[in-house]
């Protein structure tokens, strides 16, 4: 498909094909629970990729990671659902769609956030999303959160909320593997 992509001039679909193979490879090959945050983070790159395609220049995307988190081990595969989050239930086909991803060591940890220009959302509603994360439901961001529990018990945040700009904000802590008896808070 991807020859046939070039042979009619399609980059924009090469690139597509290109970037489906890079996640089947992520998905499939990956038996581990956790994976070094580069090899994560590449996967939400070709996932935005995807959704680039879709929205054109309507995506504005900012990735901000500390090169010192780039080799730590994090869960496999759980930053692309609170990415895919954005694009499911909280932007607005009306709105500029702008996403700033960042990652920093902090303390014993890894401080991950995830902003969006979603929807706007009030205290009630963000109390009862983050209930709702933790009730073990089906859902993805409570599978999410169900994951998070089982690699690191208590020792780990996951919280939605609103930045100073009223944009939706994915709050995410972990601690860093080998730095035992430190919780992040």
């Amino acid at each position: 498909m991807a020859s046939m992509a070039l042979d009619e001039g399609s980059m924009p679909l090469y690139q597509s094909i290109v970037d489906l193979s890079k996640m089947f490879r992520y998905t499939l090959r990956t038996e581990a629970a956790t994976v070094a945050l580069e090899r994560g983070a590449d996967y939400v790159k070709a996932y935005l990729q995807l959704q680039r395609l879709r929205y054109g220049e309507e995506l504005d995307v900012r990735w901000r990671i500390d090169p010192g988190a780039l080799k730590v081990q994090v869960p496999f595969n759980f930053l692309q659902p609170v990415v895919e989050n954005a694009f499911v239930h909280g932007f607005d086909e009306s709105v500029h769609k702008k996403l700033e991803i960042s990652v920093e060591r902090e303390d014993a940890g890894l401080k991950i956030q995830v902003v969006n220009t979603g929807t706007e959302l009030d205290e009630q509603k963000l109390r009862s999303i983050n209930q709702g994360i933790k009730s073990n439901t089906s859902h993805g961001l409570s599978m999410l959160y169900q994951k998070l529990s089982a690699l690191y018990e208590q020792e780990f945040r996951f919280e939605i909320g609103m930045d100073g700009k009223r944009h939706t904000r994915f709050l995410i802590g972990i601690p860093v593997q080998g730095d035992k008896g430190e919780r992040y808070d």
